[in-house]
């Protein structure tokens, strides 16, 4: 069960490093609104792939686009839908979707994992000894 504590302490540490860089990266960014589409891709095995396109303009006005990296069947947003972006004043191409699951998904994800399993670990170290504590042997 150590192995399982220590996987788990170590997604923990995973989720709070990632949460940490991404605060680190949206903090003094430009947050502005813009209007999502959705890209949808079809392969040549017919397979399709949904992307978040998302129209937004800078300071300056001028009209900047951002691609997600991944597909999804569940991009978070439809078609029309407004997205919040930051993005850097001296590079407006450094932007991104800013979103709780865009930004702090996969943190979350690691830490709520982690925490399970060191939770898991612990029941099953702990559970034996409460129930001989609670339900002690009355037939010898």
């Amino acid at each position: 069960m150590i192995t399982i504590k220590l996987i788990g302490l170590g997604l923990i540490v995973l989720g709070i490093v990632i949460a940490v860089s991404e605060y680190r990266e949206i903090q003094g960014k430009t947050v502005t609104l813009g209007i999502a589409s959705i890209e949808v891709v079809t392969d040549s095995n017919g397979e399709t792939s949904r992307y978040l396109w998302v129209a937004w303009k800078d300071l300056q006005g001028n009209k900047r686009w951002y691609k997600s990296a991944f597909s999804s069947d569940f991009l978070g947003y439809g078609e029309g839908d407004p997205v919040r972006i930051d993005y850097d004043r001296k590079n407006p191409a450094a932007c991104g979707v800013l979103s709780f699951g865009y930004r702090f998904g996969v943190a979350w994800f690691c830490m709520l994992l982690g925490t399970f399993l060191v939770l898991l670990a612990l029941g099953y170290e702990w559970g034996n000894p409460w129930l001989a504590r609670h339900f002690p042997v009355t037939i010898h």
